[in-house]
Parts: C-alpha cells; structure tokens; sequence
C-alpha cells in the first residue's frame, strides 16, 4: 500500500490524545461519609476488571477512528495485480484537447481552454520519467502524429491556442487509431480525452466500442447563452448592377429566455450600409434583411454582424459576390419562330440579347449564352447539341419550343439528354388548368398566389409524358404545357406547343413574362456568397475556358491570406478547403487577372449551440464499456497519478471503517451508562 499524501501520516501522532485521556483520569469524586464501606468495597472490587476491559475497547475504538481517519486523507492505494493484462502493458499516452471557440467560455477567472492546459499537465506530471506522449488537437497536425518527451509535451501544451475547426469525438479518435495503426502498431496506449463534450460534437455512439483504455476528462463551467448569426444569402439568384439587392441573415436565439431589440450592422466594402433590430424568441430565430444598390461591376465584400458575449466567433458572418452587368441570352430561330424573345429579352438592358438563324450558329456566343432558346428549330447537328449538354451540365439553361410544323428535329438532342419525346399532336381545343407556384423556378415571384386569373387556351399541341420531369404548367387533363428536365446542373424547360397563335394565346399571356425571365435569372449551381470554412464539398468553379491551364488562387479581399487550393477537374470543375484557410473573412478565387468568383468562408457555426453533456449524462452513455471511466472534473493529481501508475484508490474503505468505529463507541456508551 503506498499514500499519495503521505506526509498526512504525520498526523497518526494524534492517537496520543486518546491514551492520555485514558491513563489520566481527570474526573472529581465527591466524597461521601459512611459509618461503615465494608459492602461498597466488595461491590467496587467485584466490577473493577469490567470497568477496565470497558476502558480498553473505548480507548481501541477511538485510536482506530482516528487512524482511519488519517489514513483516509492520505489518499492510500494498492497495486493492481502483477498478473493483470493491463499493468505497465501501456507503451506511451496519447492526450487530446479540445481548443474549438466554445472552450473560449469563461468561469470568471479563467477560460475553459486554459482550464484543459493544466489538466494536460498534470496528466503528464502524473507519469514516471520516460513515459512518451501524443498530443492532438482539432488542428490534426502533422507534427502531432510524433511521440514526445515529458519536456516537449509540456512545451507544446503552453503553445496550445483556439483551433477553427471544432471535431466532433469520433472524428478525434478514428485519427488517433489511424496514427496508432500506421506508425505504432505494435504498442499500446492510454488515451485522455479532455473537452467540454457540446451535444453538438460529442458522438458517443461511435466511441463505445473502443478497445483501448480510455479516460474522459469533461471541462465543466457554468452554462452560457450564445446569440448566432447563423446564415446569410441574396432574395435573388443573380445580383445585377445598379438594380436593388436584398440580401438577408439568420440571427438565431440559443437561450431560453426572449430577447428584444438586438441590434444588426450591416456593412459593404469597408463602409455601414444599414442598421436593423430583431427580436428573439426563446430558442428562435428571426431574419433580418437590407437593401441597397451597386452601381459599379467587379466584386464586392462584406459582412453582418452582431454583439454578444462571451462566445463571439459566431457574431460576424462574411459574404462575397460578383455584379453582373447584364445576363447572356442566346436565341437561335427557326423559319416559323416568332418574335415573343426577342421582344422579351431585347428591349431590356438587362440582358445581354443575341440571335442566330439555326444556319449559322455560333458556338462560342451559344457557350456564353446562360439561357439558349431554341425555337422551332428544324434540326439540331450532333456538334451543336454536345456543346448544349455540355452547357446544360454545367448549370446552364435551355428553353426548347417545339417546331409548328414538325418537332422531330429535336428527336436526337432528346434522347442524348434521356428526355422523352413528343408523342403525336393533339388538336382538341383545351387550356392551362394549374401552375405550379411551389416549383422552384416560381418561387417568390407571386407575392400571393392569384385566387382569379385568366389562364391561356390552348388550341393543339404536341403530347408530353408526366412519367419524367417534373411539371410548371399543367393543362385540363393533367398532362405538361411547360416541362422541367434536371440535367446535371442545369435544367431543360420544354413546351408542348409552338408559340405561333394558331397554337395557343400562351405568348400574349402576362404569365408568359415571368416564367420566361425566370429560366434567365435561375441557376442550380449559382455560387453561393458564403461558406464554411469546414465545407465538406467542393466549391464549384463557374464555367472558364482556361479551366485546364493552371489551378486558380483563392485570395482574401485584404490580401492577407493566399493559396492555391485543392483543385478538381472535370465536366464540374471544384476547389477544396481542405482545412488551408483558418482565418474567417471574404475571399475571391482568381486566375490571373480575372475573378471566378468571390464568397465569404466563416467559422463553423455547429458550436453556436453551446449545450453541453453532464458528467452524469456522460457515464451514462460509456457505461457499457468497461475500457472508458469518466474522470471527475475535481479530478486531481493524486487521482491521475493512481491512473498513471495503474493503482487501486481504497481511501474511501478507511471512511466506511472510521465511521463503523465511531458508529459501534457511540453504540457501546449508550449501552454500558
């Protein structure tokens, strides 16, 4: 038995206090006057050796009491069995700390980080000289993969600062036994997982079933509120120049009391564009919106931001876009078209109108092109129509109307796309029935949705199949007017009818307007203006005929931070993060002199929520893995060192004896009085 205090042994001295009470006898005898004591003297004669033996046991009772007592504070332990398959089996310690921003949190003193750094130590003051160690943190550097002496360990704790990328549990220890299988796969470890287990990251789930030893070390404080925002994005697809801009944030409420009249910045390029207040509900989230107006092209950055302590990683939130001047419009006619595009997209400075007769078609015009329209086209040529999949894939658009007098020039271009073919012409007179205001190329034009509206008659048109697509104009019988086909990223809008009169009084219908306008402005794979610094998926590159010359270089808007990044070839071109860019802020992704594209990249906001696991909670999910003991947060360094040191703690066996003596003299006294 070894004592991790034993200089509280000093104090076993004070079993003298009991012997002097008992040698020195310090009660006073009233004297009596009898005329004679002859039968007092025989009774005290005949109890004198039980008085004695009483005296005894009381006197052994309170000696042992006290030396329980002692020994308790000692902190006494046993070694585990020499037999035992785990002692000294272990070859180095690996130590994990949680440095995401919610170990930023505070108790008053000191945060919960710096808290995670002196359990760090003296985990490692816990173990004899010699002993190796592993420290890994959410960075997942390289350099921790190496095994460290006590001194370095120590060194690289006091250098420990707060990580972007917050890890969820799992995720930490499948990194840590992938280290362990590809360098150390012959050795064994004890593994200490320090961190203040957010529900958010903490997947016990997936640890439960580890085989190596295990000790949580949960970071406990008092609970925090956090207010986030959360998300930010444009009311529309394409931001034009100087036409109004909506662009709109997601504050959201992690408290669970109400909050009024939280303020909200708004800035663009360096200067406050707006001010805004929303209010929260418990648990809610309310969105708040600016609008203004730029009249100048090129890129532009900013940011939305709140107040709020003490967490504030999650208060500011980036954005990047790009302005354009005008949206490409290619319309390649046929002999029968009408003049409904052009006079829809020609009159309007806000595109960029083109058109060819379908004899002369120009490729790189209808690679430009970010809507092609196709109407009434006799015949599609295979060179033609691998330029327009291509396109289509990409995130482009392609508006087919069929030719009034003979559609099946579209035949082969339908098929290469496994679009199904018109089935005939149907002259029975019928009209529009439904629109489908909930479909996405809809959604947010109509304000409210129309209870009276005059819908076009149709007079013939070309069958459609319902079997694939999905619908946007429905006529009486169900059956598709105007067809949507998803193609890679992009889409085929396809009518059932010519835009001739003798078909349909679709084109002088006001519906006709934003329907049309819509398949210009709507895009699948529009670069959003915000991302997260861990985004999982690739960042898609916007269609550029260098693609395959060199990688782009991502660079912040303040030229602090550049990077050539993960880079993606194919019919998607995309960049990766890849954990390169730590620093939140607004970015742009370059080739040369020319801007892809620009976006923000913040902090993740997965933490936001800073809702963490109990130590109750926490045992209870381990409970079934013998390999995994949950540490207390009082945890100290006599307690470590019996871990370290595979020691059996019994102090708590000397309390249950202390208070078995004390129980039995109390019991005793009351018995013999």
């Amino acid at each position: 038995m070894t004592f991790a205090h034993p200089s509280i042994l000093w104090a076993l001295f004070a079993l003298a206090i009991p012997i002097i009470v008992h040698l020195f006898d310090f009660r006073r005898y009233k004297k009596l006057h009898f005329s004679d004591n002859y039968f007092l003297q025989e009774l005290t004669n005949k109890n004198k050796k039980q008085r004695q033996l009483r005296k005894f046991i009381i006197l052994c009772l309170r000696m042992l009491f006290i030396a329980s007592i002692v020994i308790a504070f000692a902190k006494p332990y046993l070694k585990k069995d020499s037999g035992s398959a785990v002692v000294n089996q272990f070859d180095y310690v690996t130590i994990y700390i949680d440095n995401s921003f919610s170990m930023e949190i505070e108790d008053g003193k000191t945060n919960r980080l710096e808290m995670a750094r002196e359990k760090a130590k003296s985990i490692v003051n816990a173990y004899k000289f010699g002993m190796n160690f592993r420290l890994v943190t959410n960075d997942f550097l390289s350099e921790n993969e190496r095994l460290l002496s006590r001194e370095e360990c120590l060194e690289m704790i006091n250098n420990i600062d707060f990580c972007a990328f917050p890890r969820s549990i799992g995720s930490v220890l499948s990194h840590i036994e992938n280290i362990s299988e590809q360098d150390y796969s012959n050795k064994s470890s004890q593994c200490y997982i320090i961190s203040d287990f957010q529900k958010s990251t903490s997947d016990f789930k997936n640890i439960v079933h580890t085989k190596n030893k295990l000790f949580l070390f949960p970071i406990e404080t008092q609970h925090v509120s956090n207010i986030s925002v959360d998300s930010v994005w444009f009311d529309t697809p394409m931001q034009i120049e100087d036409k109004v801009l909506v662009i709109k944030a997601k504050i959201k409420n992690y408290t669970e009391i109400p909050i009024e009249k939280i303020p909200v910045r708004f800035y663009l390029d360096g200067k406050q564009k707006g001010l805004s207040t929303v209010e929260l509900t418990a648990g809610g989230s309310d969105i708040v919106s600016f609008s203004f107006t730029v009249n100048e092209g090129a890129t532009h950055e900013g940011y939305i931001e709140i107040d709020d302590s003490p967490l504030n990683f999650d208060d500011r939130i980036y954005f990047a876009f790009n302005i354009e001047k005008s949206i490409p419009i290619y319309h390649v006619s046929g002999a029968n078209s009408t003049n409904v595009i052009q006079n829809l997209f020609d009159s309007d400075s806000l595109f960029d109108y083109k058109k060819a007769n379908e004899s002369n078609i120009d490729v790189g015009q209808l690679a430009s092109g970010r809507l092609v329209v196709l109407d009434e086209v006799s015949d599609i040529s295979t060179g033609v129509a691998n330029e327009l999949k291509r396109k289509v894939e990409k995130g482009d658009n392609v508006l087919v109307i069929p030719n009034a007098n003979d559609p099946s020039g579209y035949k082969n271009f339908f098929d290469m796309l496994s679009i199904p073919f018109y089935m005939g012409k149907d002259t029975s007179k019928t009209r529009i029935a439904a629109i489908n205001y909930e479909h996405p190329l809809l959604n947010g034009v109509f304000a409210t949705v129309p209870k009276q509206i005059q819908f076009p008659n149709v007079f013939k048109h070309y069958r459609m199949s319902s079997s694939k697509g999905s619908k946007i104009l429905s006529l009486l019988d169900g059956s598709p007017f105007l067809a949507e086909y998803t193609i890679g990223n992009g889409r085929v809008y396809v009518l059932s009818a010519s835009l001739n009169p003798s078909f349909s009084n679709f084109a002088n219908n006001a519906i006709v307007v934003p329907v049309f306008m819509q398949m210009a402005f709507y895009r699948n794979n529009q670069t959003a203006i915000s991302y997260s610094l861990d985004f999982p998926r690739g960042i898609e590159i916007p269609d550029d005929e260098n693609v395959l010359e060199k990688p782009p270089v991502l660079k912040s808007f303040d030229s602090k931070t550049e990077i050539i990044p993960y880079f993606s070839s194919g019919s998607s071109p995309k960049i990766f993060l890849n954990s390169q860019v730590n620093i939140a802020g607004a970015y742009k992704l370059v080739r040369g002199d020319k801007t892809l594209s620009s976006f923000g990249l913040n902090y993740p906001r997965i933490e936001s929520n800073v809702e963490c696991f109990s130590l109750e909670e926490i045992s209870s999910f381990v409970k079934s893995n013998k390999n995994i003991e949950v540490l207390k947060t009082e945890t100290n360094s006599s307690d470590l060192m019996a871990i370290a040191q595979e020691k059996v703690k019994i102090w708590k066996i000397f309390i249950i004896f202390a208070l078995l003596f004390f129980a039995t003299e109390l019991i005793l006294l009351r018995i013999w009085v």
